[in-house]
């Protein structure tokens, strides 16, 4: 089980907006408002979109990572669950 802080939640929801399914919006709206833990497939399935958006939008044209993509990166490892 995964606990992100609002904060964390807010950003998969701002980065990750038209890749979400319905059902993993749903999932982060709960986590957020109800303080649910995401069960390691959802994590995993949220970690697989993060590195997907890090690697088409995480980087500058020098290829360091920019703030969000640093914050990206953050996700990706608290993501990470095995």
């Amino acid at each position: 089980m995964i606990h992100l802080s609002n904060s964390d939640l807010d950003f998969l929801l701002d980065i990750l907006d038209s890749e979400l399914t319905p059902a993993l919006k749903d999932t982060i709206n709960q986590a957020k408002h109800q303080q649910r833990t995401l069960t390691n497939e959802e994590a995993e399935e949220l970690r697989e979109l993060c590195l997907d958006w890090l690697s088409l939008h995480g980087f500058d044209e020098h290829y360091e990572p920019t703030e969000k993509g640093k914050r990206a990166e953050n996700l990706i490892d608290k993501l990470f669950t095995s």
